[in-house]
């Protein structure tokens, strides 16, 4: 039996699961970067001695997701008849059949050639990983070769090259028709071309997030997401890279700063997410930690790039309003209110337990509010901290966190005290932002969030 080459069956294949190109797009790019040190999130672990067993083992999930995705696309028939092929090619072929075979897929003259070809080695790459696996400790050398190896047959694809072009115009465009008409009549060639090429990478960033799954507790679902979040640090970096050299070619001064400010917030928002966020992430053992650093990196890039998108598009329509343009869009003075009266209900809750000191029953009650009010802050506005304050508010919950009630209480409380210090200094800072000049703080609603915190003791 031998694999039919000069049929073409891959353009009605693209029709029918264009979500899965798009999906084999994004996950090619993020393994090309992943084994680079400098894109992966950092490690307080010294390069000679950190074990990469575990970034070896989510590459190897990534491997196996973008073979899940071509065994999707590939038709069945032809896919066994591939297998089935390799398999002869071992077995029973002469050594002129089997170069006559190799030299024929390896011409890659036609796009199934570039799947087979893909498709035949990252059979093979899932194979040496997992003997690779076996060792226990992978030193860095062996992790970083590795990744060349997967970066070159990624590279040398004839027609699934991801990185072939900087924007691919079947699967980068603006994705909502306000937007596109608002580039379309940008004054000015030269401000139109930057303004739709920021455009078209903020949406291609949009459709990375969308492959982003944190609902699970599968460890080898959850790295492909995390692979997909280091590629978006990679690709950060390129867009500000252009907005850099962009904007100096730019006579629209007002755009010019714009731009400039819009690079600045995501280079403040890449450091929240891979500098503080993402450190140490591959040190974890839960996997519901690493399920929930996935879920606040989303939040905080997903909220990022949907607010460049519509402060971008006021620069030419004041009257544009996010909700128009994305479901569940959350406005800049929700989240500000949002994040005012999480700080107030914690501040409250901390010093409740202050309160409670002369009474050792009434403490304990107390420390087990403070902590389900924590984990719930946690999960829902550690992503709207500056990055400024992000530090000090992680240092604190890890620390509380993990309290257990002891001789050492006294010793806690100071360390709480400093902390509801940090606190009211934060919560003013806050009181200060434009968008909550005429709106007070509703204490009443807050004191009943508080008290409810108190009861989900008893």
């Amino acid at each position: 039996m031998h694999v039919k080459f000069a049929e073409n069956w891959v353009e009605e294949s693209k029709r029918t699961h264009k979500a899965l190109y798009s999906e084999l797009n994004l996950m090619l790019r993020a393994l090309d970067r992943f084994f680079n040190l400098e894109d992966i999130p950092p490690s307080s672990a010294h390069l000679t001695t950190k074990n990469f067993i575990t970034e070896l083992t989510a590459g190897k999930d990534a491997i196996i997701k973008v073979l899940s995705i071509l065994e999707r696309i590939i038709p069945a028939g032809r896919k066994n008849a591939y297998l089935f092929q390799k398999f002869t090619e071992t077995r029973f072929l002469t050594s002129k059949k089997k170069n006559t075979y190799r030299d024929e897929l390896y011409k890659q003259d036609s796009p199934e050639k570039s799947l087979y070809r893909l498709y035949g080695s990252f059979l093979n790459l899932k194979s040496i990983i997992n003997d690779l696996r076996r060792n226990k400790f992978i030193e860095y050398m062996g992790f970083k070769s590795l990744g060349q190896i997967i970066s070159k047959e990624i590279r040398e694809n004839t027609y699934f090259n991801p990185f072939m072009r900087q924007l691919d115009p079947e699967l980068d465009h603006i994705g909502h028709p306000e937007i596109s008409d608002i580039v379309r009549n940008i004054p000015g060639r030269d401000a139109r071309k930057v303004v739709s090429v920021t455009f078209l990478f903020l949406f291609r960033f949009l459709r990375h997030l969308d492959h982003i799954t944190y609902s699970t507790l599968k460890l080898s679902e959850l790295h492909p997401s995390l692979l997909i979040i280091t590629l978006l640090n990679s690709e950060n970096e390129v867009f500000r890279t252009y907005l850099k050299k962009s904007i100096g070619e730019l006579q629209d001064q007002k755009l010019g700063k714009s731009l400039e400010m819009l690079s600045y917030q995501f280079t403040m928002e890449s450091k929240r997410v891979y500098q503080q966020e993402l450190k140490d992430i591959f040190e974890y053992d839960s996997p519901a930690q690493l399920r929930g650093k996935i879920e606040n990196s989303y939040g905080i890039l997903k909220n990022l790039i949907e607010h460049t998108i519509i402060n971008l598009a006021q620069h030419w329509r004041p009257e544009i309003k996010g909700e128009t343009i994305f479901k569940a869009f959350v406005t800049k003075t929700e989240q500000s209110v949002k994040l005012r009266e999480n700080i107030y209900v914690l501040s409250r809750v901390l010093m409740l337990l202050e309160e409670s000191a002369d009474d050792p029953i009434e403490s304990v009650k107390m420390l087990r509010s403070l902590k389900i009010c924590m984990e719930y802050f946690e999960k829902t506005t550690f992503k709207l901290l500056r990055y400024d304050d992000y530090e000090e508010f992680q240092s604190f919950f890890v620390e509380a966190l993990a309290y257990e009630m002891s001789g050492e209480f006294k010793k806690f409380l100071t360390r709480c005290q400093y902390f509801i210090v940090f606190l009211d200094t934060t919560l003013r800072h806050i009181e200060n932002r434009a968008e909550l000049k005429e709106i007070p703080l509703e204490v009443d609603r807050t004191e009943d969030v508080v008290r409810q915190f108190l009861t989900a003791t008893k």
